[in-house]
């Protein structure tokens, strides 16, 4: 975290690393608590982190529910990869008690992370995928549709 802490996140997909566009942390996770001094828009965050008190791991985990987030403004992430900086989020889709409570998100290669880059309008972007995944990356953007064709 470039405001000082840090975070592990555990992935399956290492190599989509380079693509990450945001972080996205639990609600509940401690990290946001000692980020509170820091955190620009905190009334909110405390606002969202309450609603989302309010419902089940069931609930919140729901692929077909919408998408929902809080921007911890005045916080950002940098990239150990490529040193590339990036907005922290918290979402009701990330448990604090499920693996490390933090998701890098990669919206051209997960549809949760699509989804919500484009409710918030954060960047989904090609740039800084390892080239050894051109190939796949260039599916990796017709995922949406992919997605939207099989579930709609």
């Amino acid at each position: 975290i470039k405001q000082g802490g840090e975070f592990s996140i555990f992935t399956t997909c290492i190599e989509t690393i380079y693509g990450i566009t945001f972080m996205v942390l639990a609600p509940e996770s401690k990290i946001v608590d000692s980020l509170k001094d820091k955190i620009q828009n905190w009334d909110e965050v405390e606002n969202y982190r309450k609603e989302t008190a309010k419902k089940s791991d069931f609930d919140r985990t729901e692929m077909n529910k919408d998408k929902s987030g809080c921007k911890l403004e005045g916080i950002s992430a940098i990239n150990p990869v490529n040193g590339k900086e990036v907005d922290i989020y918290i979402g009701d889709f990330v448990l604090g008690d499920y693996g490390t409570g933090a998701v890098m998100a990669v919206p051209t290669h997960d549809q949760r992370d699509f989804e919500m880059a484009q409710k918030f309008g954060i960047e989904i972007s090609n740039d800084g995928i390892h080239p050894s995944l051109k190939g796949y990356n260039d599916l990796g953007l017709k995922l949406s549709e992919i997605f939207r064709k099989e579930f709609d």
